[in-house]
């Protein structure tokens, strides 16, 4: 077996140098995976036992990946691939009581976070119109992960709303160790929390894991620093992979400083530069490398390619969000229908979430099948969230955010008030909240009304006989489970539509559990609900799926297509508006879009409009200046926006076939990607639009308009009012596009 053959000299240094702290700098597309475990199997090869070898990286998706390479040269070999929270959760199973919990706690994710602040905020009459309760759950969570605890937090609470979310967060705090839950930022607080506290434990595991590998070190926050630093320390020998110029999560912690100073953490390092790019060609790798070159906060690599040219990047120029979502739809349709691509290799990238609406409605209209990466994910519906509830409570009866969600659905007459009685009531008596829902009275709750004793007692009776069952196999326990509770029931005689679909889904849930069971023979209730709260919404994303693939800029690291389209290069999109108007970071927006350009193959497209709605409200952006730190010998503008007056389906005809104008700076105003002050084409080489005079149009006041009037917009067409009211919007339908409501100050309307 030689690991090594098919290496690049710098891949093969950064596999073979084992003892001592080691930085690899790793570009995209250049094996860093690959390195990582060959890197591991080389370990391995060269005596060393696996069970010493620890290996962290910060998705699912990643470590399964690893785990498969590496398992591929040494088959059940043993060593520890996982992610950050997997890691965490591994140590607090085993070692919980050191921290005053038991090791059945309950991992509690963003939504049970929620449900427990509106809890407490109720419990210390904290209005929510003045914190919100998810500004105060965000707000906690982001001072967890900058290792700031509720104390210290308190101190530095300077005004009325921070001082009431202290409040809250000290609140939140206690309420999780009573319930014995942790959220999921714990799994990184608590293990810091616990090697930091326990020095033999932190010792034990010194030993264990001789060896630390980090993924994606330029994406660690300080809680994950820390670790790091402290499982390495006496042996150093932590070898870090990742990419300065890929660092773009400072939103959730993540300090670009841990890989930038790693050098001066560890003197004695070794660097290997991976510079070399195997996934795209030479124009998409010279784009990205000319772009993040302007970034002053990085570690010099140059990018380089043996890979063909390839196609120079398109630039295609729109009129609006809309007329960008349709031109792009257009594009996947005709690049997808001709053979160039397979619909499953192309994703369209977004700044922020808000972009995905047309672009969805877009892929509707041309039956174009896509998978919107974000949408809600199925562990995180309502019924997999309540069937997953009532489960966890087998395992953790003081779990309270749970037994306040089985008490919902199906409904058992138990109200918010009877809830936090019996909470109260099992506080006080150290019991779980089941236990006194067995016997409200005996308990000191009074006053609970008939149906409800009946419900808490038929809730009670079933989790008594779920005590004295086998647990395994977990998904004859899940499906007991959803039969015993009246979930099945309540979902097959509700009538709502779309209990039909709740009831597939839950079903879903039951095969979820027995695929599990099949793949991994031993796993337990525990270890399933612990793989089902640490899932992400990637881990589901079907990238086999002949479907286009719609997600923001921050979800698609990792990834790669054939083809990508990344769209809303404006200004105040991306770079996002914070970052021009002084509240954010240049920087990191131009390494976000160097991360978008670096996911493409083959094909690359940036899309730019001359207006945008935000905010309800259209706003003209200038294009993007990373537009303008792209070469210009690599790039093709497809100029669509002054021809987009032409509206209706008539555009998308008169586009068919058009090739695309070379970029040139020598336009009138020395910018291709400038929109320019010209008005709009009022006529074009067309046949079908050269017809007659068009009719005589005035600019249109929302005093003249009313119901049935004749309108023309600068996109959309000819059309016809629907409705005028007083804050000044319109509702017209527009001939191939449907209705649509404008703001009369920014539509640009002309009655005819």
């Amino acid at each position: 077996m030689d690991l090594l053959s098919d290496l690049n000299p710098e891949q093969r240094d950064a596999v073979t140098c084992i003892e001592g702290p080691l930085l690899v700098l790793a570009g995209p597309g250049s094996g860093k995976t690959r390195v990582i475990t060959t890197r591991i199997a080389w370990m391995i090869s060269q005596g060393i036992k696996p069970w010493h070898i620890l290996a962290m990286t910060f998705t699912n998706k990643a470590a399964a990946e690893m785990k498969q390479r590496v398992e591929r040269w040494h088959p059940n070999a043993g060593a520890q691939v996982s992610t950050f929270h997997s890691f965490g959760a591994f140590l607090l199973r085993r070692e919980a009581e050191a921290l005053g919990y038991a090791r059945d706690f309950t991992i509690y994710d963003t939504d049970d976070r929620l449900s427990l602040v509106r809890r407490i905020m109720k419990e210390k009459s904290i209005d929510a119109a003045f914190v919100s309760p998810g500004a105060a759950a965000n707000l906690i969570s982001d001072a967890k992960n900058r290792g700031i605890s509720a104390r210290d937090f308190a101190a530095g609470a300077y005004d009325p709303k921070l001082k009431a979310v202290a409040d809250v967060f000290a609140g939140y705090e206690q309420a999780l160790a009573r319930h014995n839950a942790l959220d999921f930022d714990d799994l990184l607080v608590k293990p810091l929390e616990l090697l930091q506290k326990n020095p033999e434990v932190l010792e034990k595991y010194r030993q264990r894991f001789l060896y630390v590998l980090i993924d994606e070190y330029q994406d660690t926050n300080a809680i994950q620093y820390g670790l790091s630093r402290l499982l390495s320390a006496t042996h150093r020998n932590l070898c870090v992979t990742g990419d300065p110029d890929q660092s773009i999560y400072s939103w959730r912690g993540a300090d670009i400083r841990n890989i930038l100073n790693f050098e001066r953490d560890f003197p004695e390092a070794r660097t290997v530069v991976l510079g070399r790019n195997y996934r795209s060609t030479a124009n998409i790798v010279k784009a990205a490398d000319a772009l993040v070159a302007r970034n002053l906060t990085r570690k010099h690599k140059h990018l380089t390619t043996d890979n063909e040219p390839g196609r120079v990047i398109s630039v295609l120029k729109c009129q609006d969000e809309q007329h960008e979502a349709r031109s792009v739809a257009e594009t996947i349709e005709t690049i997808t229908r001709d053979g160039q691509v397979r619909r499953g290799d192309v994703a369209v990238f977004f700044r922020t979430n808000a972009q995905s609406r047309v672009l969805e409605q877009a892929m509707r209209e041309r039956n174009l099948p896509y998978q919107l990466m974000g949408a809600v994910s199925f562990y995180q519906r309502q019924e997999i969230k309540d069937v997953l509830a009532y489960l966890r409570l087998i395992l953790n009866p003081r779990d309270a955010v749970s037994f306040a969600r089985v008490l919902e659905r199906p409904a058992r007459g138990v109200g918010d008030g009877t809830v936090a009685k019996l909470v109260e009531a099992a506080v006080k008596s150290g019991l779980s909240p089941l236990d006194v829902a067995a016997d409200p009275k005996a308990h000191g709750v009074s006053r609970v009304p008939a149906r409800a004793l009946q419900g808490l007692k038929e809730l009670a009776d079933m989790y008594a006989r779920l005590a004295r069952r086998d647990l395994y196999p977990i998904e004859d326990v899940v499906r007991t489970v959803i039969v015993e509770s009246g979930y099945e029931q309540m979902l097959r005689t509700d009538v709502d539509p779309r209990s039909q679909e709740r009831l597939e889904n839950v079903n879903e849930l039951v095969s979820d559990a027995r695929t599990r069971q099949q793949e991994q023979p031993d796993i337990d209730l525990r270890t399933w609900l612990e793989q089902v709260a640490l899932a992400s919404d990637t881990d589901r994303l079907d990238l086999a799926a002949d479907s286009v693939k719609l997600m923001t800029l921050h979800s698609a690291k990792g990834l790669e297509f054939d083809a990508v389209f990344l769209t809303g290069l404006e200004e105040n999109v991306l770079p996002h508006a914070r970052s021009v108007q002084g509240d954010g970071d240049v920087e990191e927006e131009r390494r976000l879009c160097y991360v978008g350009i670096t996911r493409a193959r083959k094909l690359l497209t940036l899309s730019l409009a001359r207006h945008r709605e935000a905010f309800g409200r259209a706003q003209r952006n200038s294009p993007s200046r990373f537009l303008h730190e792209i070469p210009t010998e690599l790039t093709a503008v497809d100029d669509r926006a002054d021809t987009a007056a032409w509206g209706g389906q008539d555009f998308a005809r008169w586009f068919t076939g058009r090739a695309a104008r070379p970029a040139t700076r020598q336009d009138d105003n020395d910018d291709p990607f400038d929109f320019g002050d010209l008005p709009p084409v009022e006529d074009g080489p067309a046949d079908h639009l050269a017809a007659a005079t068009p009719p005589p149009v005035v600019p249109a006041d929302p005093r003249q308009l009313q119901a049935g009037d004749r309108v023309r917009h600068g996109v959309f067409g000819i059309g016809r009012v629907l409705e005028v009211n007083s804050t000044g919007r319109v509702k017209v339908h527009f001939q191939g596009w449907g209705e649509k409501s404008l703001a009369l100050e920014f539509a640009r309307l002309e009655k005819m």
